[in-house]
């Protein structure tokens, strides 16, 4: 993507643009008609600390999205899967989502293998269901993305 534009600039999924700000760049995607925030790209050199204990909190503290919540992304041909927890979407390039709710080891096993190439052992899959249903009592908070 080119960084001398702030137009909309395509892509195998939906169009992306990067906004300059005056300490870096904003990374957005049009979903639908609306422009969501990606993320932001700092001009400034972070500290490798910062860099170590950002990376730590994301994947081993108690209280991080990833370490509370089932979460897969892939890109597919024309349109984008992801899983939350119990809740499966399918993407396409017209932004039209189909999602299904995943209830049962089958569903998830079924989806796993057909979407996200991922082939999990019968034990694997116990503890991913009793994981993702045991958060489900505690409330964890919804997808923040379709």
């Amino acid at each position: 993507m080119s960084l001398t534009t702030q137009a909309p600039q395509p892509t195998l999924h939906e169009p992306f643009r990067i906004v300059a700000l005056p300490d870096g760049f904003l990374v957005e995607a049009q979903v639908g008609n609306v422009w969501q925030h990606l993320y932001r790209v700092s001009a400034e050199v972070p500290l490798p600390i910062d860099l170590e204990v950002a990376n730590w909190y994301k994947a081993s503290h108690r209280t991080s999205r990833f370490v509370t919540n089932l979460i897969i992304a892939r890109p597919g041909d024309g349109c984008r899967h992801t899983l939350f927890n119990t809740r499966y979407a399918r993407r396409g390039m017209d932004n039209k989502v189909v999602t299904r709710t995943l209830r049962t080891s089958d569903d998830y096993n079924s989806i796993l293998r057909t979407e996200f190439d991922l082939a999990l052992t019968e034990a694997e899959l116990t503890a991913l269901v009793t994981g993702v249903e045991r958060r489900a009592q505690a409330g964890h908070a919804p997808p923040f993305v379709p």
